[in-house]
């Protein structure tokens, strides 16, 4: 049996910790094959140009970016794991998810917008965002596993149970069936007749008169 719940304790610290932070990122919880997390999401200004860029850790490695320069968009992936897409909306907005994780991809992830028109040059961290990869497939299986040496102990218990019961009625119809034969015998003793042969009476002795 093998349940992982080492995450968990890391996980309550991350809060505590972004709760006591001045400025801190938001905290995501992500698992292995999960739903994709949006990381990041923006709506232009009419005929701007800039470009749209997810880092990761604090080394700030690059890893999806999208470039438009008012007409036309170019999307840019340098990670394939985890896999990286973007969306655009009716409304011109642009967003970024992230998909396939794995335990390693725990991390810091920051959104940058480098906005070049209209001028002046600015350089905006849009959000940063924590995400805990969490390997709930393993804490499956092993609650699984789990589950079924619970089931398998509840039911040789109720097979012993069943041997105990079966035990007990056996003792007792046959301290019964000995208590009956007990009380049949000593009827039959206090019922036997003995033959006695007969006892005459008595006679009184003659007394001569005088």
């Amino acid at each position: 049996m093998n349940v992982n719940l080492t995450g968990f304790p890391l996980f309550i610290l991350l809060v505590l910790h972004a709760q006591l932070s001045k400025s801190y990122p938001k905290v995501v919880i992500a698992s292995q094959d999960g739903e994709p997390c949006l990381l990041c999401h923006h709506v232009p200004s009419t005929d701007s140009k800039f470009n749209l860029t997810l880092m990761r850790g604090n080394k700030k490695q690059e890893v999806c970016m999208v470039y438009t320069d008012g007409k036309n968009t170019s999307f840019y992936s340098w990670n394939d794991n985890p896999k990286c897409n973007w969306t655009k909306s009716n409304d011109s907005s642009i967003s970024f998810t992230l998909s396939n994780f794995d335990i390693k991809h725990t991390d810091n992830y920051t959104c940058e917008i480098r906005i070049f028109y209209p001028p002046p040059f600015r350089s905006i961290i849009i959000n940063e965002t924590y995400v805990y990869i969490h390997d709930l497939q393993q804490c499956g299986s092993g609650m699984q596993e789990f589950i079924i040496w619970i089931l398998t102990g509840l039911a040789v218990f109720l097979f012993l149970c069943c041997i105990f019961t079966f035990c007990l009625w056996i003792q007792n119809r046959f301290r019964r069936k000995c208590l009956s034969q007990g009380n049949t015998q000593n009827n039959e003793c206090n019922s036997e007749y003995m033959p006695m042969a007969s006892v005459n009476p008595a006679k009184r002795p003659v007394i001569p008169r005088l």
